[in-house]
């Protein structure tokens, strides 16, 4: 074993496997506690702000924390429920509704604040948030659709047009029959006409 040691080339790769080891912690490591602090972070902001009611202070920590970059969603979601619940305590239920409708727009399915922990009138300006929501939904789903597919298959028949007599090629093709039927009766003139001329003509001669 010590023989291998001191080969130069087995030292290397030994060197090279004890690095690429110490990466895989890292890489392993790291998300963990990353996420952990992140975690941690946003218990303070509940425990040290919200629940003492320092509804200000939690605002500009949740909103410093939403701006942070690979987040999990279950931590968005709950500092988002807990910056729209601190809007509302405050005063600033439109601007907490909007946290709601966020919400909703990125998962429709969210089921809203956990009425154990938050107090009515949070969980009621969530309903008032889903149902407004709803109610945007069904209003723009029917315009998209009619505009996309409904109006351009609607059949061209279907629309209501001029009468035929006001048509430009009704008279167009009037005129042009007009045109052939004046030409036929002029050609038969003619041809009666010649007929006339080339038939026998009879010429009395006095003989003395």
């Amino acid at each position: 074993m010590t023989a291998l040691i001191k080969n130069p080339v087995a030292k290397g790769i030994m060197s090279l496997v004890a690095f690429c080891f110490l990466c895989l912690q890292v890489v392993c490591v790291l998300p963990g506690e990353a996420h952990a602090g992140a975690k941690d972070e946003l218990k303070t902001i509940k425990y040290k702000y919200y629940f003492r009611g320092n509804y200000d202070k939690a605002i500009t920590d949740l909103r410093s924390f939403l701006d942070q970059k690979a987040l999990e969603r279950s931590l968005v979601v709950e500092a988002r429920e807990y910056l729209a619940a601190s809007l509302i305590l405050s005063g600033a239920t439109p601007a907490g509704k909007a946290q709601y409708m966020e919400l909703l727009k990125e998962d429709a399915n969210y089921s809203g604040p956990d009425p154990s922990v938050f107090k009515s009138m949070i969980v009621s300006t969530y309903n008032e948030a889903k149902a407004e929501y709803a109610s945007m939904v069904i209003r723009t789903v029917p315009e998209t659709a009619m505009s996309d597919g409904a109006a351009a298959s609607m059949p061209e028949a279907a629309a209501p047009g001029k009468p035929i007599y006001k048509k430009w090629w009704f008279y167009a093709t009037m005129g042009a029959v007009l045109i052939v039927v004046v030409g036929a009766a002029a050609g038969g003139s003619s041809e009666e006409e010649a007929a006339r001329d080339t038939g026998t003509v009879k010429v009395g001669i006095e003989i003395p």
